[in-house]
């Protein structure tokens, strides 16, 4: 059920907005009209967590006026179709680049993809379209050869009953990886022609990592580094560079289930060796790693190993009882604030820091096995 109260307080939001718009003639308006859109249908215009505008479709269309403080930055128009008799529900959203600008929107309710829309006026929009339809176009041979690749096992391999063609398998292989550098050349080159799109560091964020995404940012024009995914492209760098190996691992205080405070510190400072592993109690690869972990901590909490065991978990109550389940030995926290996200970069789990007396991280990527040997490796065989 939607809340109209809301409802009313962003449409006096929005009559403000549209006096601004007045007063200065570089805000935007969006003039939209989508085939199978029914009146009287409710339209919401959000960027990031704020509703920004409401509207109600007359004759297919709808429109809106406002300020972007920020071009550049993506705004989303949602559509409520529980009000009115849609044969289907619309999930989702429509995602516009927005500019201060006239933009048009068109296209059917059927399908509402960046790819099958057409939005124009908006420069910042057409390049992010752009680099959709690159991404779409050289997949394509990616995702052939590696479908070849899993076709050759399961013909050649099934129940270990006949052996993998080896020759035919290289080729495959040899297909893929010659696919995937065209996909990273295509990315790299479409990136050096757009170094000054307010785009350009979405498109780096999501294609480049390490230091080659440092020299990447290095390369725009500061009108695209001080762009919406500018910023957001520098703070994600700052990130990796806090959590790189070598980096010592930003302190942090918790309280444990017994209501004690520690902090990363204090545990380090106690320790030859700690591992912090990031964890939810939904995620089956990080609960299906516990019984290594225990082996690992049975073996070297002696010799000085100590392990914290970081939960993003939202909901208390699963986290506990998951602790209960697994009955984990070690120090347990969880996060109340997006900590594992916002200051160490943790978007999956699970994800193991490993950290030597100091509070240096020796590695970010280690787990299993290959976790178990450098616990070893470190700390002396058992």
């Amino acid at each position: 059920m939607l809340n109209y109260n809301k409802i009313l307080l962003t449409v006096i939001v929005l009559i403000s907005q549209q006096l601004v718009y007045g007063q200065n003639k570089k805000g935007f308006s969006i003039s939209g009209e989508l085939k199978g859109l029914q009146d009287n249908t409710l339209i919401m215009l959000q960027r990031e967590k704020d509703t920004v505008g409401v509207t109600f479709v007359k004759n297919q269309r709808f429109q809106f006026k406002g300020f972007a403080d920020q071009e550049g930055e993506p705004y989303f128009i949602k559509i409520d179709t529980t009000s009115k008799k849609y044969s289907y529900q619309i999930k989702g959203a429509i995602r516009i680049i927005m500019e201060n600008k006239p933009l048009l929107l068109n296209g059917d309710l059927i399908d509402l993809s960046t790819t099958a829309l057409t939005v124009t006026g908006s420069d910042s929009h057409d390049d992010y379209k752009g680099f959709v339809l690159l991404q779409n176009e050289i997949l394509r041979p990616a995702n052939s050869a590696l479908s070849k690749m899993n076709l050759a096992l399961e013909k050649y391999g099934a129940n270990g009953k006949r052996k993998v063609d080896s020759l035919y398998y290289a080729d495959c292989v040899i297909e893929f990886n010659n696919a995937l550098q065209k996909v990273e050349d295509s990315k790299r080159d479409w990136i050096n022609r757009h170094r000054n799109s307010l785009v350009v560091p979405w498109a780096i964020g999501i294609s480049i990592g390490g230091e080659e995404r440092e020299k990447a940012y290095a390369g725009l024009t500061q009108r695209a580094k001080d762009s919406y995914f500018g910023k957001q492209l520098l703070e994600a760098i700052e990130t990796e560079r806090r959590n790189a190996v070598g980096a010592v691992m930003t302190n942090f205080e918790f309280q444990k289930p017994d209501g004690k405070s520690l902090s990363l510190k204090e545990v380090v400072d106690m320790s030859k060796l700690t591992i912090v592993d990031f964890w939810a109690s939904w995620c089956k690869p990080c609960r299906a790693s516990f019984p290594k972990m225990k082996d690992l901590y049975a073996a070297y909490h002696s010799k000085g190993l100590n392990i914290i065991s970081y939960s993003i978990d939202k909901d208390e109550s699963a986290w506990l009882k998951a602790l209960t389940q697994d009955n984990l030995p070690w120090l347990n926290i969880r996060q109340t604030h997006g900590m594992a996200e916002e200051i160490y970069g943790v978007n999956t789990v699970p994800s193991i820091f490993l950290l030597d007396h100091t509070g240096k991280i020796i590695s970010n990527e280690l787990r299993g096995e290959a976790l178990y040997k450098k616990v070893e490796e470190l700390l002396g065989s058992k």
